[in-house]
């Protein structure tokens, strides 16, 4: 089988394309660890918590308040990366146990770990909310 330097070429060009198409520069390298648990479920009595967000070494923690139907729900969520703006989805799912008759807080702590080095911009969605912490610093 004989190649031309037109063959090479394009070979060459097509494997920059696709090494391009799997290397984006939206995202994150996959060696992050994202985490989403439960801290703790129950009536408000029209307490609010804060939400705390910071950075800790490699991490970004969040605690985040989710206001609900009752106290009977866990928190859940997911993350997505941009370069370096990473969206937080948290939601809040009911658990199929009967429940008290109140309005329900939830707290999630969600942590991503791994993290490059550099600057973040957070967006945080829950589904009463959205709040964005900008330039949180990572090592």
């Amino acid at each position: 089988m004989k190649f031309s330097f037109k063959k090479v070429v394009i070979w060459l060009l097509a494997m920059v394309v696709v090494a391009v198409v799997i290397v984006q520069p939206g995202t994150q390298s996959s060696k992050y660890v994202f985490q989403v648990e439960t801290i703790s479920n129950t009536c408000t009595f029209d307490e609010y918590q804060q939400q705390d967000v910071r950075t800790v070494g490699d991490s970004i923690l969040i605690v985040m308040p989710i206001q609900t139907a009752t106290p009977c729900y866990d928190a859940e969520g997911t993350v997505s990366f941009y370069g370096n703006d990473v969206t937080v989805n948290l939601d809040a799912v009911k658990k199929g146990e009967v429940c008290v008759e109140c309005v329900g807080i939830v707290v999630a702590r969600v942590t991503i770990s791994n993290l490059d080095s550099g600057l973040y911009n957070v967006q945080i969605n829950t589904p009463d909310k959205s709040l964005t912490y900008n330039n949180m610093k990572i090592r």
